[in-house]
């Protein structure tokens, strides 16, 4: 029984995604006056979208359900590698990419997901979604932190990143 585009589980699944976001990026305000704590927080949120895309792909493994559509080479899954790298480096680069790209990439698989054709609580679902609420959340709790900062004059990251990843 795959999950309807539009469907309530579908809708269930963005008020969940919507309260677990309130709910991350208020505990990553609230640790402001203990930055070593909100580093450890940080990169927690951001190793969680790997760990889920290991277990999708394990599972994948595991039932003979692996096909090349499963390699973790879209974009997300990228970005997913980009967040632990900012997580682990503040690397200017990879904030302007998770910037420019992160955020559309993670709002359009919450919105319009590609793993529709599972079950709405399946395993697939619960990492699709899991997997880029998280980079979106990460991006969010950076931004309200100011430490990525968009600027126009670092576009250019970004579109060099995705033409990148689009000719290979």
């Amino acid at each position: 029984v795959r999950m309807p585009l539009f469907g309530s589980g579908r809708r269930l699944w963005l008020i969940a995604c919507v309260c677990v976001g309130f709910v991350l990026v208020s505990a990553h305000r609230g640790l402001a006056s203990a930055p070593k704590a909100r580093r450890c927080f940080e990169i927690r949120i951001a190793a969680m979208p790997l760990v889920l895309l290991a277990i999708h792909a394990a599972s994948m493994l595991a039932f003979d359900a692996f096909n090349p559509s499963c390699l973790p080479l879209h974009i997300c899954n990228l970005c997913e590698v980009l967040v632990l790298v900012y997580a682990l480096t503040g690397n200017e680069f990879s904030g302007s990419v998770l910037y420019g790209v992160g955020i559309v990439g993670s709002l359009a698989a919450l919105l319009f997901p590609g793993w529709s054709y599972a079950p709405t609580f399946s395993l697939p679902s619960v990492c699709g979604f899991g997997e880029h609420l998280l980079v979106l959340l990460f991006i969010i709790m950076k931004l309200r932190d100011k430490s990525i900062r968009p600027a126009f004059d670092r576009l250019w990251q970004p579109l060099a990143f995705t033409g990148i990843y689009v000719a290979a």
